[in-house]
């Protein structure tokens, strides 16, 4: 398996349990909002940087810098810009004290929180948010499921 989804399965492991959003996390881009229990998250893998070195015997290493995508989705009850925030703070703690991510990456950081939807139909009512991950990882170019 590529690191970068064992990296998103990490990313998963340490925001699950989270006191506002406990066990609903979610890797899937594809989600029903009426079946789900909210408030939730969902890890999506985004785009990379990839900066090549010379390792020698043919061998490369590749620097990585990925883009993880964490979406929130809650419903809009009571205060939702509280709401949301706390589990920002949330998400963003957990993962600042997992930030090598089980020693598969060299760092990780929050680089933005992206306006979502807000649907204020009367039988969804939801918002949704947007967090931006980078997370900086080496390979090979022969062995893209090793962390070095």
């Amino acid at each position: 398996m590529h690191l970068s989804h064992q990296i998103r399965d990490v990313i998963v492991a340490t925001i699950t349990g989270l006191q506002t959003t406990g066990n609903n996390v979610h890797t899937s881009r594809i989600y029903n909002y009426q079946t789900m229990d909210l408030p939730a998250l969902a890890v999506e893998i985004g785009g990379a940087e990839i900066e090549e070195d010379e390792l020698g015997l043919g061998d490369r290493i590749q620097n990585w810098k990925q883009e993880y995508k964490i979406k929130i989705t809650a419903r809009n009850t009571g205060d939702i810009d509280a709401d949301v925030w706390q589990i920002i703070e949330e998400v963003n703690e957990a993962l600042a004290d997992n930030n090598k991510l089980n020693g598969l990456a060299k760092d990780s950081m929050p680089v933005a929180v992206n306006e979502g939807d807000f649907s204020d139909e009367s039988e969804k009512k939801l918002t949704t948010r947007e967090i931006i991950f980078h997370v900086m990882y080496l390979t090979t170019n022969t062995a893209q499921d090793t962390a070095l």
